[in-house]
C-alpha cells in the first residue's frame, strides 16, 4: 500500500490518501479526513447550513464533548433533504442541530426499548424449542447431531466449521466456559441454545421446524429471522432510525402482521409506504412477535409501560419535524403502532 501526501489548495488542510491496488489491476483512492476539534466541526456544520436556532452553538459543542460524537449524530442527517452547492458540499436547507440531537436519543429510547423486548422473545423461544424437541424426539442429542450432519453438507461444511468455532471460542468465556468444556464434543439441545448466537439459534430453530414439518414454528422461524438484524443493531449500539428513505422490504413483510395492520386500521397504501423501510419493518415485526406470544401477565405489563415512555419520548419534540414529512410521518406511525400494543389484551 502507498501514500499520497497533499493539500487542498481550497482549505489550507493537509491529507493523505491511501492507494489501494485492485484485483482488477485498478488503482482505488481512500481519502483520510483530519480528525477535528469539537469547534471546528461545529463550524463545518455550519459550512453545511446546519442551524443552532433550537440550541446554541455553545450547547452544540458541550453536547458532542460529553454525550455524543460527530460521525454517530450525522449518520442522521440522511432523514433531511439536502443540496448540492457550487463547491460540491452537501448542505441542509431544513436542519437544525437540535433535530440531530433529538434523533440521537429518540433512537437510544429505541434501542434500549427493542432490546428489552428482543431478551423476552429469545427466551420465550428457546422453551418454545425445548418443548417441541422433546415432543417430537424424546432426547436432546439426536437433534443437534442430525443438524450437525446437515450444516457438513452446507457450504463444503463451512456452516459446520463455522458453528464448531464459535462452541470452542465459548470456552474462553466466564459465563460459558463451564458449559463449552463440560459437554464438548456431545452438545445436547438445551446446551446447545445457551452457547449459540441469536442468528445460528435462528437458523437451528428453522431447521427443527422443517424437520417436523410444522406449520406455526415455520411461521415464528420467518419473523425470528426479520428481527434477528435489530436484535443485533441494539446488542451493538448502532443506529436504528438514521435511515427512513429506503424503501425495498415491502416483500419481505409477513403476512400475519400485513393483516394485523390492516385489522387495526391502517390504510393500504401506508402500509406499503411504512412497511417498505426494513428499520420500521423490523420494529413492528418485534413488537408483533411480542404480541402473539404467550409472555407472562408480568412481563407484558412491564413491555408495556415501556412502551408507554417510549411513545412520550418520540412526541416530545415530534411538531419541529412538522416540515419534514419523512421524519414526521414514521415517527407518527411508529407511535401509533406503538399505542395498538398498548391498547392490546
Amino acid at each position: 500500500m502507498l501514500f499520497i501526501i497533499y493539500i487542498d489548495i481550497r482549505t489550507n488542510i493537509l491529507y493523505t490518501k491511501n492507494v489501494i491496488s485492485s484485483k482488477r489491476g485498478k488503482v482505488m483512492y481512500e481519502k483520510i479526513k483530519p480528525m477535528l476539534s469539537t469547534s471546528e466541526l461545529i463550524e463545518k456544520l455550519k459550512t453545511k447550513n446546519i442551524k443552532f436556532e433550537l440550541m446554541s452553538e455553545d450547547e452544540a459543542i458541550l453536547y458532542l464533548n460529553r454525550y455524543n460524537y460527530y460521525f454517530k449524530i450525522m449518520s442522521y442527517r440522511k432523514n433531511f433533504d439536502s443540496r448540492v452547492n457550487d463547491n460540491v458540499e452537501e448542505t441542509f436547507p431544513n436542519l437544525d442541530f437540535f433535530m440531530l440531537k433529538d434523533l440521537s436519543i429518540i433512537d437510544m429510547k429505541i434501542r434500549r426499548t427493542m432490546m428489552i423486548f428482543c431478551l423476552d422473545i429469545e427466551h420465550f423461544f428457546k422453551v418454545y424449542l425445548l418443548n417441541k424437541v422433546y415432543e417430537h424426539f424424546g432426547d436432546g442429542y439426536t437433534i443437534v447431531k442430525e443438524y450437525f450432519d446437515f450444516l457438513k453438507q452446507e457450504n463444503q461444511g463451512k456452516q459446520y466449521d463455522n458453528f464448531i468455532s464459535e462452541l470452542n471460542n465459548r470456552e474462553n468465556s466466564v459465563y460459558s466456559q463451564e458449559l463449552a468444556i463440560k459437554y464438548k464434543g456431545d452438545y445436547p439441545i438445551w446446551v446447545i441454545i445457551e452457547l449459540t448466537s441469536f442468528g445460528k439459534f435462528v437458523k437451528l430453530f428453522k431447521f427443527i421446524a422443517d424437520k417436523i414439518d410444522d406449520s406455526e414454528m415455520n411461521k415464528y422461524a420467518y419473523l425470528l429471522k426479520n428481527v434477528r438484524e435489530l436484535r443485533n443493531a441494539c446488542a451493538h449500539n448502532n443506529c436504528i432510525i438514521n435511515d427512513f428513505r429506503r424503501k425495498d422490504s415491502y416483500k419481505y413483510l409477513d403476512k400475519g402482521l400485513k393483516n394485523f395492520l390492516y385489522k387495526n386500521g391502517f390504510k393500504k397504501t401506508t402500509i406499503s409506504t411504512k412497511m417498505s423501510n426494513p428499520r420500521v419493518q423490523q420494529i413492528c415485526t418485534l413488537l408483533y412477535l411480542n404480541h402473539i406470544t404467550s409472555l407472562s401477565e408480568s412481563m407484558s405489563k412491564y413491555n408495556k409501560s415501556e412502551l408507554r415512555r417510549l411513545k412520550r419520548r418520540v412526541l416530545e419534540n415530534i411538531d419541529i419535524y412538522s416540515k419534514n414529512n419523512l421524519v414526521y410521518s414514521n415517527l407518527m406511525f411508529l407511535t401509533d403502532f406503538i399505542d395498538i400494543m398498548i391498547n392490546m389484551d
